[in-house]
């Protein structure tokens, strides 16, 4: 049976992922809503020009089954939502794989909305039997079927998205257009969504508008849809995630009724087609997308080859790059990370020590050191891979690059740590970085900085004696090279292929 399930928001639809570990929030906007009882008791709306359709399809029952389910906006506003059809072969693959009693996955990938600011946690709201929350940094889940994005239109994205419908898996694609109303002056035209639309119509991805279908309600504060209703600043509450949620799966609805009531030989011909065709060159010029790694917790720890000599050391060769993606800690940037072969000298392992401080089946994985003085020394290639264009070229991405380095950030036990570049490569480093907050909260960061290239940089990170806690802890989980700074706007119109 095909239907679609939700509690209470667009994060409980399915598993999130986004590159923070703590969401803002405003506790006391959400203790309002909380307390409005009239908020909770919205209407609902069943389907019913697409169900009446559905009942003489060859697929009738399912299909009735399916649009039987009622949901939170109006069919009118529902229908105002799609923004770009796309190509839904992929969706169509997805359904065919359900209506055949397989499981799926289901993603997001996203930033403090996908995270859930300004919700309660999910345990509170799903049961641990259909969700998998995977959020946490340099984490891109399990993408084998069904990630749903929403995000920001930086350059940094394009490349994201060139990984996604590359994937071997083929998993399908759908974008979500948030709107924030607060952000955005009350706008419909101050949107980055044209933007944004254009890019994804250019790789054919299916995408919903949350703009275009609540609007006029939240204008007209229509019950249950003014901006006071719906949101906490910037971010949806949960009425505000129920009605992202049901925009999704009234648009995986209709992707499903086309799914089941289109001939089996126009479907294989349609894969078929989708087969022969190949990702085009970026929209944005140069904008490729770099083959890379990212180490973060046990994948940095295996990666680390201790007790080698010099010689050794540097005669050891670099891994095989994989494809992947890394975001920082704050998703308004993203970055294609690359670290081939992080080598670690021998001499460096004195007071450090790999742990695992998560609890509950949280890995929390990392570098840790308590002694002030205690420094660790890597080696990676800072080279970064080539991409190949369609005139089967290699390129290497020119220019320095950027170092992130993922390290934990506290309210208590922390202390202070530099970061230096000793052989190989030159950088600025960071001489003196705090690992300490004041928010009663503990959370991974990055610290960036730029480097030179070099298939041989070594890099020495060094507990100070210096604290604001009393105590000198230090912890680093992750070591990453980016191609540089992609958080940029994309506010250049330069966006003609040169080959």
């Amino acid at each position: 049976m095909l239907v679609f399930r939700v509690a209470v928001g667009f994060t409980v639809l399915c598993a999130s992922v986004s590159w923070n570990v703590l969401c803002a929030t405003d506790w006391a906007c959400l203790e309002r809503y909380e307390a409005n009882e009239s908020a909770k008791n919205i209407p609902l709306y069943p389907r019913s020009s697409r169900r009446s359709r559905a009942m003489h399809s060859e697929a009738g029952q399912l299909l009735k089954t399916m649009y039987a389910q009622k949901l939170s906006i109006p069919e009118i506003a529902i229908e105002r939502s799609t923004s770009n059809w796309g190509d839904s072969e992929r969706l169509r693959r997805l359904f065919r794989k359900l209506h055949a009693g397989e499981a799926i996955s289901m993603v997001v990938l996203g930033g403090s909305i996908t995270c859930g600011g300004d919700t309660r946690h999910l345990e509170e709201q799903w049961p641990y039997r259909y969700t998998v929350n995977d959020d946490r940094g340099a984490s891109m889940g399990n993408l084998k079927d069904l990630p749903i994005m929403e995000n920001e239109w930086r350059r940094g994205f394009e490349r994201l998205l060139r990984k996604l419908v590359k994937l071997p898996t083929s998993p399908a694609l759908l974008y979500l257009h948030v709107y924030q109303p607060a952000y955005m002056g009350r706008s419909f035209w101050m949107s980055a969504e044209m933007e944004m639309e254009t890019i994804l119509q250019y790789y054919s991805i299916p995408t919903v508008s949350a703009r275009n279908a609540l609007y006029h309600l939240l204008i007209a504060k229509a019950h249950g849809f003014s901006e006071e209703e719906v949101h906490c600043g910037v971010h949806p509450n949960p009425l505000g995630h129920r009605y992202y949620a049901d925009l999704v799966i009234a648009t995986l609805q209709d992707h499903a009724y086309i799914a089941y009531t289109t001939a089996e030989e126009h479907m294989e011909a349609t894969a078929t087609f989708e087969s022969l065709k190949s990702v085009p060159p970026p929209m944005l010029d140069q904008n490729w997308d770099f083959e890379s790694e990212c180490l973060s917790g046990d994948s940095l720890h295996q990666a680390l080859v201790p007790e080698l000599t010099q010689e050794q050391l540097f005669k050891t060769p670099m891994a095989n790059p994989i494809v992947c993606c890394c975001g920082p800690a704050t998703v308004k940037k993203f970055y294609i990370m690359t670290c081939k072969k992080v080598i670690l000298s021998s001499v460096s392992l004195q007071d450090w020590t790999f742990v695992d401080e998560g609890k509950h089946g949280h890995p929390k994985l990392g570098f840790v050191t308590t002694q002030p003085g205690a420094s660790i020394v890597l080696q990676a290639s800072l080279i970064l891979p080539c991409h190949v264009n369609t005139t089967s070229e290699h390129k290497n991405f020119q220019g320095d690059v950027l170092l992130a380095l993922g390290y934990l950030v506290s309210y208590e036990h922390m202390g202070f740590f530099s970061v230096e570049c000793l052989s190989g490569c030159a950088c600025e480093g960071i001489p003196n970085h705090t690992a300490t907050h004041q928010s009663h909260s503990s959370i991974f960061k990055f610290v960036y900085f730029a480097a030179t290239q070099n298939s041989h940089c070594r890099l020495r990170i060094t507990s100070l004696n210096q604290t604001e806690s009393g105590e000198h802890k230090v912890k680093f989980d992750s070591i990453m090279v980016a191609t540089g700074i992609s958080s940029n706007w994309v506010n250049d119109m330069n966006h003609v292929y040169q080959s």
